[in-house]
């Protein structure tokens, strides 16, 4: 999540545009959510069904994009998509509520829960991890130069379609793989990048590597948090990450920090 944060910034050059933001999440949820309820609860099934809504909110948000919607708008975009995806999954969660174990799971599912990630699920997840940082390396220098500005970008020979269909099945890959195991896990994407940032610089390769390691050890800190907060139960991951993003969140549009450059 937090490598798919940090190419959606890169692409869109909005410090802002992360899976949560841009209704990415939102988008497999609801369509691992729209599988369950049609049967198809396979171990391919539901990452196939995860990784096409991630697509589909992301194709969106590249075309309205490619419309020149300004920083607000396309913001208030991530969040119309996200309202409408988590109401279709409320009305199909609710024609569920007769079978009470395959809601109760949908449910903890829905909050983020690594404690029900099979070994099979860790190896899964690991193999698109490490073709996805194989992918990604090689989009580093052409994000670079992206940052600079679109024209410039290309008169040095890129081609942005290319990259935007790169970027666009790296992230809807990414992010849906990681719904489909995990369940909704927010926020992780736009935190992160900004961290790294701060401590590796504006470099694509160095944000991209850099969040790859703070990601790892922030999400493992907040499930072991989540594991200890309280004595006998466990706090729901997605629900944690979330709370500290949205608080990130509000803490970027204070500072005003939301006009910065992403590269360069």
């Amino acid at each position: 999540m937090a490598q798919a944060g940090v190419l959606s910034q890169g692409l869109m050059r909005n410090p802002l545009a992360s899976p949560t933001t841009l209704g990415v999440t939102s988008g497999a949820s609801v369509t691992v959510t729209l599988a369950v309820y049609l049967g198809l609860t396979s171990s391919v099934a539901l990452p196939l069904s995860a990784v096409f809504g991630a697509m589909v909110s992301l194709a969106v948000m590249l075309l309205c994009a490619r419309r020149g919607l300004g920083l607000p708008q396309t913001l208030l975009l991530g969040v119309a998509l996200s309202a409408v995806f988590t109401a279709v999954s409320g009305l199909l969660a609710k024609e569920m509520l007769h079978d009470v174990v395959r809601t109760s799971r949908l449910f903890y599912w829905g909050m983020g829960d690594l404690a029900s990630v099979a070994t099979t699920g860790c190896l899964f997840l690991f193999a698109v991890f490490l073709l996805h940082s194989f992918v990604s390396a090689s989009l580093f220098q052409r994000l670079n130069l992206l940052g600079v500005g679109e024209k410039y970008a290309i008169s040095q020979g890129v081609s942005l379609v290319s990259l935007q269909t790169c970027v666009f099945v790296l992230v809807g890959c990414s992010v849906g793989s990681v719904v489909a195991t995990a369940g909704s896990v927010s926020f992780i994407g736009l935190m992160v990048p900004h961290v790294s940032r701060a401590f590796f610089g504006n470099l694509a390769k160095h944000v991209f590597w850099g969040s790859t390691l703070i990601g790892a050890c922030l999400l493992v800190i907040i499930d072991l948090v989540c594991r200890v907060a309280l004595p006998g139960e466990e706090l729901p991951l997605g629900v944690v990450t979330a709370l500290l993003g949205g608080s990130f969140f509000f803490l970027i549009l204070l500072k005003g920090r939301v006009s910065a450059g992403v590269y360069g």
